[in-house]
């Protein structure tokens, strides 16, 4: 994990630009301040993400696996439309355990 030693990013104001998020305050969005605490909002997205993603892939596998050991017809596109089936169905599986993982760390 990152050290929290980029505090004095933001301490002088710029004269053109408004003073950015504080690293230091909790619940602070800034992406400078992900090694800080890491904001609730960007590592929510992050466990979204990784979720749907692993469970598209674990879909994919699986719709695959299907197909070939039960000799899916592959007549007008339907094994692809199972393969299809299994991983949007993943995907939803993924982002669902993604947002439990979030939810159960706090």
């Amino acid at each position: 994990m990152a050290s929290c030693s980029n505090r004095a990013i933001n301490s002088r104001p710029s004269p053109r630009l408004p003073p950015g998020p504080d690293p230091g305050k909790p619940g602070s969005i800034g992406l400078s301040s992900f090694g800080c605490g890491e904001p609730w909002l960007i590592h929510g997205i992050f466990e979204v993400t990784l979720g749907g993603v692993a469970g598209g892939g674990l879909g994919l596998g699986g719709g695959l696996a299907w197909i070939t050991t039960m000799g899916t017809s592959s007549f007008e596109g339907y094994s692809g439309f199972v393969v299809a089936y299994w991983l949007l169905g993943g995907i939803v599986v993924g982002i669902v355990a993604g947002v439990w993982m979030g939810v159960r760390r706090g």
